[in-house]
């Protein structure tokens, strides 16, 4: 039995595809921090191949409390094993060898460090290991597996080695090995599109129904663009919300003086409210919670353009007819 740790509605979303083009049944681990996690449970719970679904608290770890420093040097692995005994009952060696996680740099994969418990990680977005590094302003020290940093972690078995840097990771799992921030012997290319391409009609269907509970509202103008935001603040790259909603309606502002009409596809994490620029620019808009991806099962959906600052979920859309991201250097001008 197969046990996919999923943090995100992508991460449901490839979880439960390898599920059925591998035709296997799969446990489930989903920590809170999904978005919308509850409704998507009830979702898949009924499903065939889905056997145990564990749920814990992946956020409140934040809040641990060490009385001094010094606690926190000694004692911090014991905290993280101790409230991860508490929140998530689950018998990881029955797995073995084939625990599948999406994301090793918080509290679970730290977790599975520190008991060295081996696992597969999956890149946590698409290609996500391309351009983690800028995004989350990570230091190369800190994912160099040949660093002396690194090496002294893995040598004396302390701390966090998240990104694939520790010894426990069996192999590492990316849509395009081209390109790659980080360098290791065990990677593996599994490219997103040959998953999606091996999936049968009424699979498409499926899945499309798990994510997608309103049917898409889509503008047959003559010039049509899908805006994907990002959660820039929540996610460190904006100082604030009010930073990221003038980005967005100076982009909003720009393209329909250009002669589009937008449609707002905002992340599942992204907190902002977009009401007021669909109002005021006519804007359509799609629920946050469903997968950008999950999109290409609709035949009724087509846009001229997708545009992103640095998201990658653009490049798997098969609906549009350009892509466009604007960049890092774009946000540059805000910070």
């Amino acid at each position: 039995m197969k046990v996919y740790c999923c943090f995100s509605l992508y991460n449901l979303y490839i979880a439960v595809a390898k599920a059925m083009v591998q035709n296997e049944k799969i446990d489930l681990v989903i920590g809170s921090q999904m978005p919308d996690y509850k409704n998507k449970i009830e979702t898949i719970k009924s499903l065939d191949f889905i056997n145990d679904i564990y749920v814990f608290d992946s956020v409140d770890y934040k809040n641990i409390k060490y009385k001094n420093i010094f606690d926190k040097i000694v004692n911090q692995k014991n905290y993280e094993n101790k409230y991860i005994n508490t929140k998530l009952k689950i018998d990881w060696t029955k797995y073995k060898d084939n625990i599948f996680l999406f994301n090793d740099f918080e509290i679970l994969g730290w977790y599975f460090v520190n008991n060295q418990i081996r696992y597969h990680l999956i890149e946590d977005g698409l290609n996500f290991f391309k351009y983690f590094n800028k995004y989350y302003q990570v230091n190369k020290v800190d994912y160099d597996i040949n660093s002396l940093k690194v090496r002294l972690k893995n040598k004396l078995n302390i701390g966090h080695r998240a990104f694939g840097t520790n010894q426990y990771v069996i192999d590492i799992e990316v849509n395009d090995k081209n390109g790659l921030a980080i360098d290791r012997e065990n990677i593996i290319e599994i490219p997103r599109k040959g998953i999606n391409d091996k999936l049968t009609l009424q699979q498409k269907k499926l899945i499309y129904g798990i994510f997608c509970k309103q049917k898409i509202i889509n503008n047959n103008c003559n010039k049509t663009l899908l805006l994907c935001t990002q959660p820039l603040s929540e996610d460190g790259q904006l100082q604030n919300l009010e930073q990221q909603m003038q980005i967005y309606e100076d982009i909003i502002k720009e393209y329909t003086g250009m002669g589009y009409t937008i449609t707002i596809k905002p992340h599942p994490r992204d907190k902002a409210d977009y009401s007021n620029l669909c109002e005021k620019y006519n804007c359509l808009y799609i629920d946050k919670y469903i997968p950008t991806e999950v999109l290409n099962y609709d035949d009724s959906v087509f846009y001229d353009l997708a545009l992103s600052i640095t998201t990658t979920a653009i490049e798997t859309l098969e609906f549009v007819r350009e892509r466009k991201y604007l960049g890092f250097e774009f946000l540059e001008r805000y910070k």
